[in-house]
């Protein structure tokens, strides 16, 4: 069973990236590749599987995926699918590898498409990125910091909780969240996530002034100003 799902999952799209190379030769080997494991997985679901060319089938369609990445070093689905072939051969180190290497890619375009203004991109790519790996905090941080520039603010807040889940020590992850409440006009939970992540960093002068506006939505002026004059002076230092 385990050899039939790994095999069933197989992502026949090319990613569009910034490093993309010989893009047209990659996507041929790598469609060639992702071709041959699919109809290995095929094999078993439907119990015609010639066991004398299960392992020769994989290692061509791992051969040709090998050609897309060479042609192709940051095409993720590529290292994706060979990862899912290796589990297909009990090669479980490998497989570990390669769908990290794919996590990784996709945080890097991710980021890429982020820095350029292509918000929607950036969901996209981070959410593959969880996809491959649910328990990523920074995927799930980096996503829910384009929900708030997208003033998907509940969104940007689910996806902050799944970062401290993961990683209790995200200081800006609370920042995040902390915002995201403030935009809702739940300043008191703001207050709350950024008074966490001074907790985790003392020197955290964006977090005091964040919450020094927070008390100031809510009157509280005497500590507005004592927020705001530790962040001036944290960013003296």
């Amino acid at each position: 069973m385990k050899r039939i799902i790994a095999a069933l999952i197989v992502l026949t799209f090319l990613m569009v990236s910034p490093y993309t190379t010989s893009a047209q030769s990659a996507k041929y080997y790598f469609d060639k590749g992702v071709d041959i494991a699919y109809q290995v997985g095929l094999g078993y679901l439907f119990g015609h599987v010639d066991e004398k060319n299960f392992e020769k089938n994989l290692n061509e369609a791992i051969w040709n995926l090998n050609k897309a990445i060479e042609l192709n070093p940051r095409y993720a689905e590529a290292y994706y699918e060979r990862g899912q072939c290796y589990i297909l051969l009990g090669k479980d180190q490998e497989a570990v590898s390669d769908h990290k290497k794919a996590v990784e890619i996709y945080i890097i375009s991710g980021n890429y498409y982020y820095t350029e203004g292509k918000n929607q991109e950036a969901v996209s790519t981070y959410t593959k990125a969880i996809e491959l790996n649910p328990k990523y905090a920074k995927a799930y941080y980096n996503r829910g910091n384009v929900y708030c520039d997208l003033g998907k603010y509940q969104e940007a807040i689910n996806d902050c909780t799944k970062a401290v889940e993961i990683n209790p020590k995200h200081a800006s992850a609370y920042i995040n969240r902390g915002y995201a409440y403030d935009q809702l006009g739940k300043h008191q939970e703001a207050i709350s996530d950024y008074t966490k992540a001074i907790e985790i960093d003392p020197k955290y002068a964006l977090a005091y002034n964040n919450r020094g506006f927070a008390y100031k939505k809510l009157g509280r002026e005497k500590e507005a100003s004592q927020d705001f004059d530790k962040a001036k002076s944290l960013r003296k230092q």
